[in-house]
């Protein structure tokens, strides 16, 4: 009997997040794929090497840590074979504590493809504000209201905005990207919050990010 599309996607998540957790990255090696891409609301980062992946997964497991995160799960749900080696799939990521979410639930995209008979992870995009890698804990602006979309009405919002961010880094579109994000603005990074209140506060940010 042949494995769902879900089912797929979402061993590579375990796989994956528990190397994330205990800090392993000899255990998250074999379901990577390396190009990787890796999109935010705010950002992209195309990873080259597993050295450059390594530094990025083992500072957030740290930071995890650090911060007492004691339940890191991801679930996903409407997943899909696009062929017969491509699936892209969502999930919804959580960060406990004691039962308490140390940040809201956010979504994703992720895109896993099959190479050499093992399903590796070849990107994923996230509803998220970071735009520093490594990450060391991810910044989304609020919990999802109860009444809100119906989680695959909110994917399609989620696929919609991170097409948009993508293009306006690929086009170097800055007038697209501030079509993206609302003022007051928040970005959070190693170097701690920063926040922007103008368009030319944003501007500046902008041209640090290589959009122009």
């Amino acid at each position: 009997m042949s494995r769902s599309a879900q089912d797929i996607y979402q061993e590579v998540l375990d796989d994956l997040t528990e190397a994330v957790t205990l800090v392993d990255y000899d255990k998250a090696r074999p379901r990577l794929a390396i190009p990787h891409l890796m999109v935010t609301s705010t950002a992209r980062m195309d990873v080259h090497t597993h050295e450059r992946m390594e530094e990025l997964l083992t500072t957030f497991g740290r930071s995890l840590r650090e911060l007492g995160v004691t339940d890191y799960t991801r679930i996903a749900h409407d997943c899909e074979f696009l062929s017969e080696d491509v699936i892209q799939g969502y999930h919804t990521s959580h960060f406990r504590s004691g039962g308490r979410d140390i940040v809201p639930p956010y979504p994703s995209m992720c895109r896993i493809d099959r190479r050499d008979g093992l399903w590796v992870l070849t990107s994923a995009q996230n509803a998220i504000e970071n735009n520093k890698w490594p990450i060391l804990l991810p910044q989304v602006r609020g919990p999802v209201p109860a009444d809100a979309l119906s989680a695959t009405k909110q994917m399609i919002v989620l696929r919609d905005l991170m097409d948009r961010v993508s293009n306006a880094f690929t086009q170097n579109d800055l007038a697209a990207w501030r079509d993206c994000v609302a003022l007051p603005f928040t970005l959070i990074s190693r170097h701690g919050p920063e926040t922007f209140t103008t368009d030319a506060a944003m501007a500046q940010e902008a041209s640090m990010l290589d959009i122009a």
